[in-house]
């Protein structure tokens, strides 16, 4: 019970940091001022690229990041799926890491992947990939996570597990968040 209530608050977790890297960030000393991400990679009636993967470093080397930072890239199995098709992923002429070895990728022209299968798809249908430099996005955890686990004397002393948090989070820098749409056929 324990550990898929814990699992369950770490999707939870990342829902919040996805609508918060995809969504209006509020900005100014009232937080009255609306921004979106940086810019957003047309989708081109294809899923994700080489093409797409150098046009996001491409923005985020543009809004002079620090190269040693880390730089992430969000997105689910169909994306992965479309860059294993793709010879210069998989071939090691082109990358060091010998994607088909494991069948995934975990980092290739500077960014580390995450797949994840909570990213959402916007009113074409396109999947939002997210491309990010570690600190464009704060977490702020108000609460950790607390844990109860208990039995229930009401209930035929039923277990009960009960977990709460409170966090939020935000775009910290929007030229360091960048989002790409990518046709899912």
């Amino acid at each position: 019970y324990a550990q898929a209530a814990a699992m369950a608050m770490g999707r939870a977790i990342d829902d919040v940091i996805i609508t918060a890297a995809l969504g209006t960030a509020y900005t100014g000393e009232t937080g009255s001022t609306s921004t979106s991400a940086q810019s957003a990679i047309a989708h081109g009636s294809a899923g994700l690229s080489v093409t797409k993967l150098i046009e996001a470093k491409e923005l985020l080397d543009a809004a002079d990041i620090d190269p040693e930072e880390e730089r992430y890239l969000v997105c689910t199995s169909k994306q992965l799926s479309d860059l294993l098709a793709i010879t210069q992923i998989t071939s090691a002429d082109f990358n060091s890491v010998k994607a088909l070895v494991q069948g995934e990728i975990d980092t290739f022209m500077g960014f580390n992947f995450i797949r994840t299968e909570r990213l959402d798809t916007n009113s074409s249908s396109n999947r939002l990939v997210l491309a990010f430099a570690k600190s464009g996005i704060g977490l702020a955890v108000g609460s950790d996570i607390q844990t109860r686990i208990s039995e229930r004397a009401d209930k035929n002393y039923a277990t009960q597990v009960f977990l709460s948090m409170t966090i939020g989070a935000t775009r910290i820098e929007d030229e360091k968040v960048v989002e790409i749409e990518c046709t899912e056929s």
